[in-house]
């Protein structure tokens, strides 16, 4: 049985391409409740058109909640980071949320550096794992490299052993 606790989250632009490549883009609200995402990272999505990964499905989401910053961007997230990734740092402090959803390296270490507790797409479905809504991550993983998902080997190998693959 899943587990039903759930903590807020701020989304950012490669996680949701990646959930939706694998098409469980609504994995996300199972696991974390509420699912906010910046303007910067849904502009990002946008850009790719309609049939890119993730434009439909952030469209069509009753649970994805679409937030503008209120305050302007910290000028050291917006020198270091890319629009997405900035925002998406940017909107998780400014609302208190500590968990941010982000897979590039500089923008987890941007985020850890800040005190938030930055969560990549192998997290995301190792915890998917651990609370019984997919059965494995191995084939997970294999699928999104197949689709052009950069993965460092030694990342591959500790998320198949985390998982008990």
């Amino acid at each position: 049985m899943p587990d039903q606790t759930s903590e807020p989250a701020v989304v950012n632009t490669g996680p949701v391409l990646a959930l939706s490549l694998l098409g469980i883009l609504d994995l996300l609200s199972e696991l974390y409740e509420p699912v906010y995402m910046a303007s910067a990272v849904e502009q990002e999505i946008q850009h790719g058109g309609q049939g890119a990964p993730g434009y439909e499905e952030i469209k069509g989401s009753g649970w994805l909640v679409k937030c503008n910053l209120e305050n302007p961007l910290p000028p050291l997230l917006s020198m270091e980071l890319d629009p997405g990734e900035a925002e998406t740092i940017a909107l998780a402090l400014e609302m208190g949320v500590n968990r941010v959803l982000i897979d590039e390296s500089i923008g987890r270490h941007m985020a850890s550096y800040l005190g938030l507790c930055p969560t990549g797409t192998v997290g995301i479905l190792l915890r998917a794992k651990k609370t019984g809504y997919i059965p494995e991550v191995r084939p997970l993983l294999d699928i999104l490299m197949r689709k052009g998902f950069w993965l460092r080997q030694h990342l591959y190998e500790w998320a198949v052993a985390e998982a008990n693959e």
